[in-house]
């Protein structure tokens, strides 16, 4: 491989799960908020908890959303992959890849293992659909050397 490809993460779904779950946060924190009125402190402890996570929520759908340069880039001497809520990318020289395998149930998560133990899992939910995940995981395979191991 002589030239850079960049594959895009968008994950779709997953924000809109995520929105899904903080609308149902923002319901159960206004129901807990009403029943206060009875001077219960478990209506405190319901709003305190469901208005956390609404946060938690919403801080990791903001984390997910599409940007410039949040992806995986293939360049010639490395691996370039942006991690989903932390800020610097990962970046994985190809001399030290010892194998590319998929994992998890349905096969959708790549998994590159490098160095002494160490891994990167690129899942296949950070992807606006499944032909882009597979054209990068077809262009990682094809770099990288395969697993003995894959059954």
């Amino acid at each position: 491989m002589t030239e850079e490809r960049f594959f895009a993460f968008n994950p779709r779904a997953a924000r809109m799960l995520l929105t899904l779950g903080a609308a149902g946060c923002v319901a159960a924190t206004v129901w807990a908020l009403y029943g206060l009125g009875g001077g219960g402190v478990l209506g405190e402890a319901r709003a305190g908890i469901s208005g956390g996570l609404f946060l938690a929520f919403a801080y990791v759908r903001h984390r997910l959303r599409p940007r410039d340069g949040w992806g995986v880039l293939l360049m010639p001497d490395a691996l370039l992959v942006a991690r989903p809520l932390s800020g610097d990318p990962a970046r994985v020289p190809w001399a030290t890849v010892r194998a590319v395998t998929r994992g998890g149930k349905r096969r959708e998560v790549l998994v590159l293992l490098f160095d002494q133990d160490r891994r990167l899992l690129v899942p296949r939910h950070l992807f606006p659909n499944r032909q882009t995940f597979e054209a990068l995981a077809a262009a990682v395979e094809e770099r990288a050397p395969l697993s003995r191991h894959d059954a």
